[in-house]
């Protein structure tokens, strides 16, 4: 039975529970946990590589952090992509519009590192040129 501090706890921290000072994630009551725990697989190199163009000396530097920027970012569009499917095999287009905002971003967030990384990586090798 927990108190009333725990509940609050509970509450505030969403799916992240306080087990024994250590801090673990169940995703078992969201309804989409492959989604979330994709997203939080790649969004963190995805940032990283955005810092490390950030700090890139060379175009050739920049071209290279570009081009591992644009698999990682397909990996991960794939990824969400086949989450989404897993999910529910809607059988309509108004059921496929059934999923919350946040799903549909989780989704397509990818798409938006993809397209960036598209356009670095052919924007970079060409100020190389001449």
């Amino acid at each position: 039975m927990a108190n009333g501090y725990e509940k609050q706890l509970r509450m505030c921290l969403g799916c992240f529970w306080i087990e024994r000072g250590k801090n673990t994630r169940d995703l078992s009551g969201t309804p989409h946990p492959d989604l979330i725990k994709i997203t939080e697989i790649f969004l963190v190199p995805s940032s990283f590589l955005v810092a490390a163009l950030g700090t890139a000396d060379t175009n050739l530097h920049r071209a290279a952090v570009s081009a591992i920027g644009l698999i990682i970012s397909a990996l991960w569009l794939v990824c969400s992509l086949e989450a989404m499917s897993d999910f529910r095999q809607p059988s309509t287009e108004a059921e496929k519009l059934e999923h919350p905002r946040r799903t549909r971003i989780l989704c397509y967030l990818p798409l938006v590192f993809v397209v960036g990384w598209i356009l670095s990586t052919c924007l970079h090798p060409k100020g190389s040129i001449g």
